[in-house]
């Protein structure tokens, strides 16, 4: 032990040195290894999942059209808008279909009957497009014909022998699955590829098989895409189908079948494509889903991620080498440890050159420290050098200086500095921590003299001694807010200071360290000693939260919180500061939105909130800075346009109308009623400008609200039959069926009209339903029962707010009552049901029992029997005997 205290530091620091810096490149190294190895592997991982998944992206695209094409163009077929026996429609269907779809996937587009006919059209190996046919006329072979510049079929390009569409594998997988499917891979008819289909059976109205369309694809361009992902990643990839291990497309090159001698594919294994790392990949699969295997014994990462598509069950396998990245991280770190070592040694050396030359004089230093605390005051230390030792030795000479000078009163002379820096650190402390407010102090000239924290926090500033000595005004207070430039003898603070007087201010801001500013209110005092002002002492806090609130405030009483626009409150007070002369001519133009209380009545305040947003986006596009537009009521709008002609006025006004003719808000489409005033000279009264402003608008609004309320009704209405086919056949049939009860009851001209006309609009509420319910057919529960019985809400609602329609709005309240008094919405009974809803409610239901399937007996039959719960039984009695003319005494012998 005593040996190890003799131990020099110069030697324990080498010791030190040489322990440190092998620990520290050991863990480093170790560690640097070891995340470049983990790294490596997790990239290796990566890269087979991402290879898998691009992989499934380009399949995704590859097969995608096939199945998008039949969903597209199936119905032209099934409704019969292509007429398939019409060989120039049928041909031009084909042609154009194909034509549309660009790419190698896509071979042929066709459609096979249940006959045995077949027609399409193919792309033939040249790339050209011909016409396929099989029918009567080709006695049941496929012939292939040109196309001529009008897209129809030209001279024969090749008869390809019999063939049966029905025999087909894409056929009997379409017709099985009743549904959008793809085939199971075979050979082309024509080519030698593995060919995959996607087929769709098309039903007649009947529910009978019609035949099916198919959009036929060959998988050879898969390996294409398929070897190019692969190889740019240094990787393999195969894609297998999952029961059966049939290759479907590899990256290796390697065929993926055979052709017999008969002309038939033999399709090949993974195994047998001779590649080891594909085939060691696929004896390690299991499941199904996607995940991801280390294989470390065969130095591989592989990914396996599986691709389901109707009538497609694939695997994707992925094999990524790990040496492809660990090789080079291996040979980095035999050189990286080569260089380190060499690195090392030159570091030991020149450490102990360094230390020998640096620590030598420390010798001299020690002996002179020996002879001083031995008595020989009279000892110095040699100075080398004007380094720290150097400045070290210096020190030591000069406290042994001292020593010598004071060492009779060195015990007083600590006694009094100690009670000056007390005395000091007391005062200083009394004065930074007397306020909780940021304050500073400063000489005469404005050079800082202390600063407390709250105010080195403010000014951004890490420590008072990055502030003392410094002019402050040079600081913080050198600009005004707006970077105008502050000249020292402009300074309002310093000025008070010479002045003897204090100031406050809270409208002016200092500036950070950062160079940003901040918003504050100070007090400014001059500090006066023995009747000399000797410095000032500023209290300031932080004022922007205060000025921001002031700001808020003031924007919230002079602007509308929705729209963003000035209020009535700013535009009376703009009007009493406004010098009207000079402005002249000023136009007034006064706005009333259309349609607002219909938007909030039907869809909710948010649809009539979106209508007043959108209202101010047109006003403001269309009068930008040439003048003021304010909100002065719920649907109301002023705007003033100082030095603006009558002629300029209208043509804004032409261009808010224009602009409105594209708002909507959900099937309502809104509009404006505007009316202006201007006044040209300074006798003339603004107030009396502003009325006539108003009185022109509701002019307007007047006139043309019987236009504007039947164009509303209009679009509501024809909004709900663009949504639903049904809910359009279902209004003109009810319509159809209230005017001939009507005429069976020898109802008057005008009741008469006002009843088909409730029979056409009975439905009109329904516009609020979302998609789903609008077309949902069968008994409703639940949320979806109490969300359809609002539609006769609604319905009154719409056509309670128009004068052509006020009139029925009440018939079309009341259609759903029962005569029970068990219906809805108010539970009315029998003859407290309006005649118009009683005689609508039978003319409905017996069109939705027709379009449950029911013939005009069966539907007659069921009506019978729901007379005097459901329906009045009179208006049932007089609907089937003299608008169905049907005998009541026979269907009621066959109900009992």
């Amino acid at each position: 032990m005593s040996k190890l205290r003799k131990i020099s530091i110069k030697n324990i620091t080498l010791l030190m040195f040489i322990l440190f810096m092998t620990t520290t490149l050991g863990t480093v190294g170790f560690i640097v290894f070891s995340k470049w190895m983990e790294s490596a592997e997790e990239i290796a991982g990566e890269m087979a999942e991402d290879l898998s998944r691009d992989i499934t992206r380009d399949i995704e695209a590859y097969i995608g059209n096939p199945e998008s094409i039949n969903l597209a163009h199936e119905a032209m077929i099934r409704k019969g808008i292509v007429d398939i026996y019409d060989p120039e429609d049928r041909e031009r269907f084909f042609l154009s279909v194909l034509g549309s779809y660009s790419g190698e996937s896509i071979y042929s587009f066709s459609f096979g009957t249940e006959n045995g006919e077949y027609y399409g059209a193919r792309r033939n190996p040249e790339g050209g497009t011909e016409v396929m046919r099989n029918d009567a006329g080709t006695e049941g072979n496929s012939w292939y014909y040109s196309v001529t510049d009008s897209m129809r079929s030209g001279d024969i390009a090749l008869k390809a022998g019999k063939f049966d569409p029905r025999t087909r594998a894409w056929y009997i997988a379409a017709k099985e699955a009743g549904g959008s499917v793809f085939s199971p891979i075979y050979k082309h008819f024509v080519i030698e590829d593995m060919t995959l289909s996607a087929a769709l059976p098309v039903y007649n109205d009947d529910g009978s098989l019609k035949g099916v369309l198919g959009t036929h694809m060959t998988l050879g361009g898969i390996n294409s895409f398929l070897s190019s992902l692969a190889s740019e990643r240094g990787a393999k990839a195969a894609i297998i189908e999952k029961d059966t291990g049939l290759l479907v497309a590899n990256s290796t090159g390697s065929p993926n079948f055979t052709v017999k001698q008969d002309g038939t594919l033999d399709r090949i294994t993974l195994q047998e494509i001779g590649d080891e790392s594909l085939a060691k990949a696929w004896e390690y699969s299991s499941g199904s889903g996607t995940y991801g295997v280390d294989l470390m014994e065969e130095d591989l990462h592989v990914h396996y991620l599986e691709f389901a598509r109707s009538g497609i069950d694939w695997m994707i396998v992925t094999t990524v080498p790990s040496s492809l990245f660990t090789a080079g991280i291996l040979e980095n770190m035999r050189l990286t440890g080569l260089y380190v070592l060499a690195a090392f040694i030159l570091s030991t050396l020149i450490y102990l050159l360094m230390t020998r030359r640096l620590l030598g004089p420390i010798d001299s230093l020690i002996a002179t420290t020996v002879s001083l605390s031995e008595g020989d005051l009279s000892k110095r230390a040699t100075v080398f050098r004007d380094d720290e030792i150097g400045r070290m030795a210096s020190s030591f000479n000069d406290m042994a200086d001292t020593i010598n000078e004071l060492f009779e009163t060195m015990e007083h002379k600590v006694y009094e500095r100690t009670q000056e820096l007390a005395e000091n650190k007391d005062r200083l402390q009394l004065i930074l921590n007397s306020t909780v407010e940021a304050i500073f102090g400063s000489d005469i000239e404005g050079n800082c003299i202390f600063c407390n924290e709250a105010g080195i926090r403010i000014l951004g500033y890490e420590n008072q001694d990055e502030l003392l000595g410094r002019n402050l005004h040079d600081l913080t207070h050198h600009s005004t807010k707006d970077g105008n430039p502050i000249r020292k003898e402009d300074c309002r603070i310093q000025a008070a200071a010479k002045r003897g007087e204090g100031i406050h201010s809270a409208d002016e801001v200092f500036w950070r360290k950062d160079g940003t500013l901040v918003e504050i209110e100070y007090y400014a005092y001059p500090q006066i000693m023995h009747g000399e002002i000797v410095g000032i002492v500023v209290t300031f806090m932080d004022n922007s939260a205060k000025k921001r609130d002031e700001e808020k405030i003031r924007h919230l009483s002079y602007h509308d919180s929705l729209t963003g626009l000035y209020n009535r409150k700013y535009l009376e007070d703009e009007i009493g500061r406004m010098d009207v002369a000079s402005l002249l001519p000023i136009s007034v133009i006064y706005g009333d939105v259309n349609g607002l209380k219909l938007s909030n009545d039907i869809f909710g305040h948010t649809a009539g909130d979106e209508l007043l947003k959108k209202s101010a986006e047109i006003l403001k596009s269309v009068i930008k800075d040439k003048g003021m537009i304010a909100r002065v009521g719920g649907d109301e709008f002023m705007m003033l346009l100082p030095r603006t002609t009558a002629d300029e006025t209208l043509r804004m006004m032409d261009e808010i109308r224009k602009a409105y003719q594209s708002v909507r808000i959900d099937a309502i489409k809104t509009g404006i009623s505007m009316g202006f005033d201007i006044c040209e000279s300074a006798s003339q009264s603004f107030e009396r400008t502003m009325a006539n402003a108003e009185f022109e608008m509701y002019k307007e609004k007047t006139l043309s609200r019987k236009t504007l309320d039947s164009d509303m009704v209009s679009r509501i209405i024809m909004k709900l039959f663009d949504r639903s086919d049904t809910v359009m056949e279902h209004s003109f049939f009810v319509s159809e069926m209230c005017q001939r009860i009507g005429r069976a009851l020898q109802l008057s001209d005008s009741k008469s009209k006002k009843l088909r006309d409730a029979g056409f609009l009975h439905d009109i509420g329904k516009v609020v339903f979302e998609d789903r319910l609008l077309e949902r057919t069968g008994k409703l529960d639940g949320v979806d029962r109490k969300a359809y019985q609002q539609h006769v809400l609604a319905g009154y609602r719409i056509l309670n707010s128009f004068e052509d329609t006020a009139g029925i709005a009440e018939a079309v309240l009341a259609h759903h009552e029962r005569w029970d008094g068990t219906g809805y919405p108010r539970g009315l009974s029998e003859e407290e049901i309006p005649l118009l809803s009683r005689i609508i409610a039978v003319a409905e239901g017996f069109d939705q029992l027709k379009r449950n399937g029911l013939s005009d007996t069966l539907a007659s039959l069921e009506m019978i029997s729901r007379a005097g719960t459901k329906y009045d039984p009179r208006i049932t009695r007089i609907f089937i005997e003299k608008v169905l003319e049907l005998d009541l005494i026979s269907l009621e012998s066959k109900a009992i």
